[in-house]
């Protein structure tokens, strides 16, 4: 079976690190990114299987960069993950995301990342 392609996205060199690792020990293929323009460059020459998007980046949101992404891949229920440290919004977020986006409060647990990331590769698209 070809390994899931997970565009990780994450401006915190490293918090990005720590995703990275996880996602690799468990076979996954990541490219990563530190900002929206070199994550649609990357999802240009490598299509990603799964967005996984820090929700501030320092060029634009993660829901902004997940529907570029989703526009220049022609994937429009591409899934994704999108981890924010504004707790406080969850609700309003989720509301925006949409039926292939999945939340996750920061700190993210490496095992509930994997959980999360599991179940949205599971599901067809």
């Amino acid at each position: 079976m070809p390994q899931a392609v997970i565009l990780l996205v994450e401006d915190n060199p490293i918090t990005r690190k720590l995703m990275r690792f996880a996602l690799e020990a468990e076979g996954y293929d990541v490219v990563d990114a530190a900002d929206g323009r070199a994550a649609l460059e990357m999802a240009a020459t490598r299509p990603p299987d799964l967005l996984v998007l820090d929700c501030v980046l320092p060029d634009m949101d993660g829901l902004q960069l997940l529907a570029a992404v989703r526009r220049q891949t022609a994937v429009p229920e591409l899934p994704a993950i999108i981890v924010t440290g504004m707790v406080s919004r969850l609700d309003e977020l989720r509301a925006q995301g949409g039926a292939h986006t999945q939340f996750l409060a920061k700190p993210v647990a490496p095992s509930r990342l994997l959980e999360i990331v599991g179940a949205q590769l599971s599901v067809p698209f």
